[in-house]
């Protein structure tokens, strides 16, 4: 055990580890439906170059997002200087608002304690391994603070080896490998996988596509089918199925369908494990319940843990998902601390401990246990203290 002195300087700096505010996708002016924002002729990243030099200057959005922190709750007895917040930039295949204002933020951090991680909502369009139909998702693709834009630009460029025209969706040859690439040393991004279950996620836009090519593969169910269609067109009373045989036929197709939709439903669930997502965006934890099984812990891949964003549209709307706040458990922060290393603490504790690491209500003040008592004399004695938070 540590001396007595290095004890005593242990418990002056505080908690080794505290949760904070950590809203991983929302959208700047620089997304066009951003607000009450009109429509516009401006492609994407006419648009962007637009609102940073004229309509919605960095430092105006930036001062909107840190009075919004000062308002939104904290967790308690948290004093001021501890009270931060991290927000993840993630407009629609753009980010160079983004990262513009994450070099903001990261060169006022001492004043504002306000961290903005530059990332894109990259449309991604791929074919399904099991099918020669190309659909698209959406991911959140998330660098250190102060990435550059044509830092960012240059890792999908890599991951997806091949041309790509900013501002536009991508296309990649497979989803999996664009993953890994982009997670590896080589590219250093966090990737989540937006709104898992709604049209635009992973999950939903592969299960519709593989249940209907599925189900008209079947030749089972396309008899049965048919003979449905046939007995509805049916006008003479006489030739019409008997009601018994037409319920054995109509259960017998959902049957089928089920167990198909169960086929679906476990192909997606490989494919998404496979990519090795840092974190899922689901509707609520309950929902996350889902993907457990995807939660396995393999070097070098994400665990898909399920995690609650804003998905914001508006400042107010920044750390509000439909009442739930998120809050992601990180160890000390300060503005002296390196953007890689307060990175490397998001995406490799934070998300991948994600079960205890993150939060979708106001935490309480973490609790502490006795990890250690150590007898140095006839009347003295130190008892180390851990926080029972940290392990779950």
């Amino acid at each position: 055990m540590a001396s007595n002195k290095d004890f005593r300087n242990e418990i002056s700096q505080g908690l080794k580890a505290q949760f904070h505010l950590c809203d991983l996708h929302v959208h700047s002016p620089a997304s066009t439906d951003f607000g009450q924002a009109k429509e516009t002729k401006l492609s994407p990243p006419e648009h962007e170059a637009q609102i940073s030099k004229y309509d919605y200057p960095v430092d105006k959005y930036f001062e909107e997002l840190v009075e919004h922190l000062a308002k939104t709750d904290h967790p308690q007895a948290m004093s001021k200087r501890d009270q931060w917040g991290i927000v993840g930039i993630t407009d629609h295949n753009v980010f160079r608002y983004a990262a513009e204002l994450s070099e903001y933020a990261w060169d006022n951090l001492k004043d504002n304690q306000l961290i903005v991680l530059p990332g894109v909502e990259l449309e991604v369009i791929f074919s399904l391994p099991s099918s020669d139909e190309k659909i698209a998702v959406h991911l959140l693709l998330l660098f250190p603070p102060k990435t550059s834009s044509g830092s960012i630009e240059a890792a999908i460029q890599i991951a997806c080896n091949r041309g790509w025209t900013y501002g536009s969706p991508l296309g990649i040859d497979n989803l999996t490998s664009f993953v890994r690439t982009l997670r590896s040393k080589k590219c250093g991004a966090m990737v989540v996988a937006a709104h898992v279950a709604s049209s635009k996620g992973v999950q939903a836009s592969s299960k519709d596509i593989l249940f209907e090519k599925w189900t008209k593969e079947n030749s089972e169910l396309a008899r049965i089918l048919g003979e449905i269609d046939a007995d509805q067109i049916e006008e003479d009373q006489e030739k019409k199925l008997p009601n018994e045989e037409l319920s054995q036929l109509e259960q017998k197709r959902d049957d089928l369908q089920a167990a198909i939709a169960n086929e679906v439903q476990l192909e997606v669930l490989k494919l998404i494990g496979k990519c090795g997502f840092d974190a899922l965006q689901v509707t609520s934890l309950e929902a996350g319940k889902h993907y457990s099984r995807l939660h396995r812990f393999k070097k070098n891949v994400g665990r898909a843990v399920p995690i609650i964003c804003s998905d914001a549209h508006s400042v107010a709307d920044v750390f509000n998902r439909d009442g739930m706040l998120p809050f992601i458990k990180l160890h000390t922060l300060s503005h002296k601390m390196r953007p890689e290393d307060l990175f490397h603490d998001i995406r490799d504790r934070g998300l991948r401990f994600g079960e205890t690491r993150f939060r979708t209500h106001l935490p309480p003040a973490p609790s502490l246990w006795i990890s250690g008592i150590e007898i140095l004399g006839s009347s003295t004695f130190r008892v180390e203290l851990t926080e029972i938070e940290e392990f779950g």
